[in-house]
């Protein structure tokens, strides 16, 4: 199929593609970035969607994500989740914030969350938490499988270590400010 018989089967109008590609381009150079297309102009779009998903620009020490793409969920009682917002907020990054415990991360959140990050499993428990401690699971998580502990961490948002950072560009639970740093300002 040619670029031609695409465009008009995906109802692409040429012209509205060389902005998009130009547009592309900029941005691309802006941020200093080698993207990569496919030929082909839908996957070209998708690709740039994806890409931009990925971007976050630093601008003199000014954080900028172009818009709340990042969720930050946490326990507003904590005091390192205090000190995570607190710290977000000097840095003038657009976040939103969500109630760990009133609206928990659901079975299918918090495994693409864990796909994204490439950490063990084990890093998104609370381990200093309560309920962590009530149930045992020092010594039961080892016995249980990857399902298992993601249907369990689904149960309650007490059992999700917090404060957890979700941007397009990764996944971080606990605040680690010099990897938050490095994460926001790529």
């Amino acid at each position: 199929m040619t670029d031609s018989a695409l465009l008009a089967t995906d109802c692409v109008p040429l012209r509205a593609l060389t902005v998009f590609t130009r547009l592309c381009e900029s941005i691309a150079a802006l941020c200093e970035i080698t993207v990569h297309f496919a030929e082909a102009p839908l996957h070209f779009a998708k690709a740039l969607l994806f890409a931009r998903a990925r971007f976050v620009l630093c601008y003199e020490g000014t954080f900028y994500d172009g818009g709340d793409m990042i969720l930050f969920a946490e326990y507003p009682k904590c005091t390192t989740c205090q000190k995570a917002k607190a710290w977000l907020e000097a840095k003038g990054v657009s976040f939103t914030a969500r109630h760990i415990k009133e609206n928990p991360p659901t079975r299918a959140e918090l495994a693409m969350w864990w796909q994204q990050s490439k950490l063990p499993l084990k890093r998104f428990f609370n381990t200093s938490g309560l309920l962590y401690k009530s149930l045992g699971l020092s010594t039961k998580l080892a016995t249980m499988s990857e399902d298992e502990q993601l249907d369990l961490l689904a149960t309650d948002g007490m059992l999700v270590k917090r404060p957890l950072l979700v941007t397009p560009a990764g996944v971080f639970p606990g605040f680690k400010p010099e990897l938050w740093e490095t994460l926001l300002c790529e």
